[in-house]
């Protein structure tokens, strides 16, 4: 789709939803390392703000093998994890990441293959919601704060479907960061 960036997967537009099509089956081999799909779109300015959405599971996977996701403040666009990001198995189980850290795990019960994914920051605080139940908070302790970026949705290889996206800015704080570099007057 038009304003998205896809990489390590191919993200179409099918009956209504954004549907993640490479698998393990027809990804090409010659492509050596590739990281699991992930599409992002917006600006690398947002800083605040919150990105929720609706994710269909691939129901012919094994649950503890799919998962989807949904993150933001992506920017690092050579390795395919890059921001903060949850990721949901098919299983329940919850993993909420910055790049490729895992920062906090849990699990929670689905009601089928849908789930409501939601992931929002205000400042240094991100927030984690799976069908509008808050899972986790989490504040950086010691480690760099990711900034400021892109909204991502991320995949397994299986044709998991996401839909009814919603970004919006976070109360009580600034949605954008300026950017300037060493080239500006005020450096």
């Amino acid at each position: 789709p038009l304003y998205t960036t896809d990489e390590g997967g191919a993200f179409e537009v099918r009956g209504g939803a954004l549907t993640q099509l490479v698998t393990s089956e027809n990804r090409a081999d010659e492509w050596g390392y590739t990281p699991d799909p992930v599409t992002c779109l917006g600006d690398d300015r947002w800083l605040n703000y919150s990105v929720s959405v609706t994710v269909d599971f691939d129901g012919s996977a094994a649950p503890g093998e799919c998962y989807t996701g949904v993150g933001q403040r992506y920017v690092l666009a050579d390795n395919g994890q890059s921001g903060y990001w949850i990721q949901l198995f098919g299983s329940g189980e919850w993993r909420l990441n910055r790049n490729k850290t895992v920062l906090m795990t849990g699990n929670v019960q689905l009601t089928g293959l849908a789930a409501r994914l939601e992931i929002s920051a205000v400042r240094d605080v991100i927030t984690v919601s799976i069908d509008r139940t808050r899972v986790c908070a989490y504040r950086p302790q010691g480690e760099q704060m990711c900034a400021a970026g892109r909204a991502a949705l991320y995949s397994s290889f299986h044709r998991n479907s996401f839909s009814a996206l919603y970004i919006a800015p976070s109360d009580g704080a600034g949605s954008f960061v300026e950017r300037f570099d060493s080239t500006d007057t005020r450096v």
